[in-house]
């Protein structure tokens, strides 16, 4: 539980954005980038969605401070392209991680893509093969 900025007594323990969905609104809901577009409000998340931390450090500041890692960044790139092929600037940042390691997608037994529009996490599985088994095993950020 956290208390939020203009009310430090108020703790939210869970998450109910989930259940103010009106299900029977979505096929009304119009494009926002586009009059023919696909995005729209239901299939990406809001300014409001989550938020995350991470502590990176060095192996050598991990052990002087007595901490237990729990992953290691093996590799990284990314992508860029023009802006309306956003959907699939994720899959070329993705392909030069699995050169620079020398594997493929075969070789993964996960594969997260946290992304804020639909259309991206489905270009990348596509584009990408990764099978459904490992494929945001735990939801993405819209799902979340």
């Amino acid at each position: 539980p956290a208390p939020t900025r203009n009310n430090p007594g108020l703790a939210i323990s869970q998450d109910t954005e989930y259940s103010n969905v009106k299900f029977d609104k979505i096929p009304a809901l119009r494009p926002v980038f586009d009059k023919a577009g696909t995005i729209t409000a239901a299939n990406s998340s809001k300014i409001s969605d989550g938020a995350a931390a991470c502590v990176l450090m060095s192996a050598e500041a991990a052990e002087r401070l007595g901490v237990q890692p729990l992953a290691r960044i093996l590799t990284m790139s990314d992508s860029a392209g023009e802006p309306i092929k956003f959907p699939i600037a994720p899959v070329r940042a993705m392909q030069l991680c699995l050169e620079n390691l020398g594997i493929t997608i075969e070789d993964l037994q996960r594969v997260e893509v946290n992304e804020a529009f639909a259309v991206v996490a489905v270009a990348c599985q596509q584009m990408m093969n990764i099978p459904d088994e490992i494929y945001n095993p735990n939801g993405g950020a819209i799902s979340l």
